[in-house]
């Protein structure tokens, strides 16, 4: 189905522009020095800055799963249903995130996904309401899902150049997994040190500050003209 109906560049109905030269066409092609180019680059870079900064911040789905069973003591065998569920919230509600991006914008939406979190952070250091308080964290997790992955790529997508659209979106996927690996390994020392509220404490304050930082980032990005 992809080969056979997805067009690799979209058609616009423009002139047909004079064929480049060699040497033009050598000045555009893709290259490790032009990818690496996009990280100095005045609208992609802080957007790089302003993801990785909520990567951070955002505690991985499977120890806020792992939280949760501790928590409510639920059997070993509802464990991955867990990841059903989130999945299952994610895909319904994929397609509402990315219109209502489309209406309102990308950064709001963003923005407006992590802010999703407070509401996973919260029910985990609130006392325990059983199965509501899975329920809640669940659909938490994956309108959060729904709400940032997609639209993540879209800004980037915006920002980037045509020909380095998919190194950017590789560089930027880079980033948003080393923040949360990164993230990952700080909750669960946290966790292990001081217990799990207050960790949940820490990662509470901290996505408010990678909210602060990121808004202004993506939002500076967006304002940004395009790179002669």
């Amino acid at each position: 189905m992809l080969v056979l109906t997805v067009q690799g560049k979209p058609r616009r109905a423009t002139p047909v522009a004079p064929q480049p030269t060699p040497e033009e066409e050598s000045a555009k092609r893709p290259s490790l020095r032009s990818a690496a180019s996009l990280l100095r680059d005045r609208r992609f870079a802080p957007m790089l800055l302003a993801v990785g900064a909520l990567a951070l911040a955002s505690v991985s789905d499977s120890l806020i799963y792992v939280g949760l069973q501790r928590r409510i003591d639920f059997e070993p065998a509802v464990f991955p249903l867990l990841f059903v569920i989130t999945a299952v919230a994610f895909m319904a509600l994929a397609i509402p995130a990315g219109r209502l991006a489309d209406r309102v914008g990308r950064v709001p939406v963003l923005i407006g996904g992590h802010v999703l979190l407070f509401l996973v952070y919260g029910a985990l250091m609130l006392p325990s309401l059983g199965y509501t308080e899975l329920i809640v964290c669940l659909l938490a997790l994956g309108a959060y899902f729904a709400a940032t992955d997609g639209v993540t790529t879209a800004i980037a997508g915006a920002l980037l150049p045509d020909e380095l659209q998919a190194s950017g979106i590789g560089i930027l996927i880079t980033v948003v997994s080393i923040g949360r690996l990164l993230s990952s390994l700080a909750f669960g020392a946290l966790w292990f040190a001081i217990g799990l509220q207050q960790a949940l404490v820490v990662f509470v304050a901290l996505l408010a500050l990678a909210i602060l930082l990121a808004t202004p980032l993506l939002l500076r990005a967006q304002r940004e003209p395009l790179s002669e």
